[in-house]
């Protein structure tokens, strides 16, 4: 139960930050930068979605271990180099569609039942929640107001 306490929780900064960009009269907390944070999580939370991948390997055969560990590092570093090298609205966008992907691996996990259908039900719920925020922040940030 905690587990999925905490995968709803994960959702709030994406959430969170989508309201105050929408410029609802709502500031960050210790004066943060919305367009900042929003970023810098999505690339935290990407990294650790494609790092669970590592845990998850270890229960699985010796083939699907191998096709894991490439998807979790392809996974990580997609993730890092959007984040270095695309605007902020593409990379937001961009992120949206890696977990997106990594969605679909899940849910491909869970029908061969690799992982919980009930976890893969809870991650269908929070992936659209957290997609639907990156994209819409993504229209809320513009590229060329900040500095890159």
């Amino acid at each position: 139960m905690t587990r999925f306490i905490l995968l709803y929780m994960g959702v709030l900064p994406f959430l969170g930050c989508t309201i105050v960009l929408a410029e609802t009269g709502i500031d960050m907390p210790f004066g943060l930068d919305a367009h900042q944070v929003i970023r810098t999580y999505t690339l935290v939370i990407g990294s650790f979605m494609a790092g669970v991948y590592w845990g998850q390997h270890l229960n699985l055969p010796t083939l699907h271990q191998k096709i894991l560990i490439i998807i979790s590092n392809i996974a990580a570093l997609n993730f890092w180099f959007f984040y270095l090298f695309l605007s902020k609205s593409v990379f937001l966008v961009s992120a949206a569609l890696l977990f997106l992907v990594i969605l679909a691996i899940d849910l491909l996990m869970a029908q061969r039942q690799f992982i919980e259908k009930t976890y893969a039900g809870h991650r269908v719920v929070v992936t659209i929640l957290v997609i639907a925020s990156l994209v819409l922040s993504s229209f809320l940030i513009s590229d060329s107001a900040l500095p890159k």
